[in-house]
């Protein structure tokens, strides 16, 4: 439940991020911890998938991550496309940064062990990997650091399958989610020391240097541990975040609708004060988004984002494990 309502505070940060009247401070933090909330519960929410697999085939396992990696890279695409033929007037395609750092990072799970030693080093290698290619300029590899930043972006998703550890005990007592949210608050703790000690801009631009993905890392986790412990072990605010984690479950889907706000308000020019639009788009999107999942609930989101991931990678498998199956008898025959 408590990933859910994290995951609809992604979205709601992802409408207030996309929404061109800039509200000083606010509007700057909302963008700056909006991509990486989402990647880091999308590594949280791959974890989840593995666990809930485990009684499958691994080869079956391996063959439904790939074929949603797959399909995110493919929907996102056609999406990112319609979008710009009808509202960009552009026929270029370009696919969405975090849903394509997301389908690397479905990858990336399958290659690393369920170890946080090999996902910490994982973490280190691959920041190591962005200093070599920027600051070496190595052609062939340059569009993984480029304006999408394949790299390091990918680091938030590793960061929530570690931050995982949490969430795969299904008897989480009160004690233990004590212990992670005492981790977690050590780990931020910190962090802010070391960024406010160095002389650092903490800044959108810088959203993917090391001391700046280190503090907004400890931040998430924080607040994410925080909500495990509050929402699901104490029951806590459950009516009051409802609307959240209602949002929570179709915040694929959400992401595309926050961009809605930022095609919409982009036709606006007005003199009024910036803050009192900025907060109008904001409650005009929101209500639309709680108001849409309303009315798509009882049809079970059909159509939406999940829906068409979940369905497009069911049929893949068995499209997948059929052509394995004609191709058996045939090896056979030959031999």
């Amino acid at each position: 439940m408590s990933l859910d309502i994290a995951r609809g505070i992604a979205v709601l940060l992802m409408v207030e991020a996309h929404i061109r009247f800039i509200v000083p401070i606010l509007s700057e933090w909302a963008y700056l911890f909006a991509a990486p909330s989402f990647i880091f519960i999308s590594g949280v929410s791959y974890q989840l998938l593995i666990q809930s697999r485990q009684n499958k085939v691994r080869s079956s396992i391996y063959l439904e991550v790939l074929w949603r990696a797959v399909l995110l890279f493919l929907l996102t695409a056609a999406v990112t496309l319609i979008g710009n033929l009808f509202l960009a007037r552009d026929v270029s395609i370009f696919i969405g940064d975090i849903f394509l750092i997301i389908a690397v990072g479905y990858i990336i799970g399958l290659l690393i062990k369920n170890s946080i030693k090999l996902k910490v080093t994982a973490i280190i290698l691959i920041y190591l990997l962005t200093f070599i290619i920027t600051n070496y300029h190595i052609q062939s590899l340059l569009f993984l650091t480029g304006s999408i930043q394949i790299l390091p972006g990918v680091c938030y998703f590793i960061v929530g399958q570690i931050a995982f550890e949490a969430y795969k005990n299904r008897n989480l007592n009160l004690k233990t989610s004590n212990k992670f949210l005492a981790y977690s608050a050590v780990f931020m703790v910190l962090n802010l020391g070391i960024l406010y000690l160095i002389p650092y801009n903490f800044t959108i631009q810088g959203r993917d240097f090391f001391l700046e993905f280190l503090t907004i890392s400890s931040i998430t986790t924080f607040i994410t541990f925080l909500l495990l412990r509050v929402i699901d072990i104490e029951g806590r605010f459950n009516k009051i975040f409802k609307p959240v984690r209602n949002l929570g479950r179709i915040s694929l889907t959400g992401y595309y609708v926050s961009y809605v706000s930022f095609v919409v308000t982009g036709f606006f020019v007005l003199k009024t004060n910036p803050i009192i639009l900025n907060l109008s788009f904001f409650i005009f999107a929101v209500t639309a988004l709680i108001l849409l999942e309303k009315l798509w609930r009882p049809h079970k989101y059909i159509l939406g984002f999940e829906w068409l991931l979940r369905k497009g990678t069911n049929i893949g498998v068995k499209f997948t494990e059929k052509i394995g199956e004609i191709q058996l008898p045939i090896k056979n025959r030959r031999v």
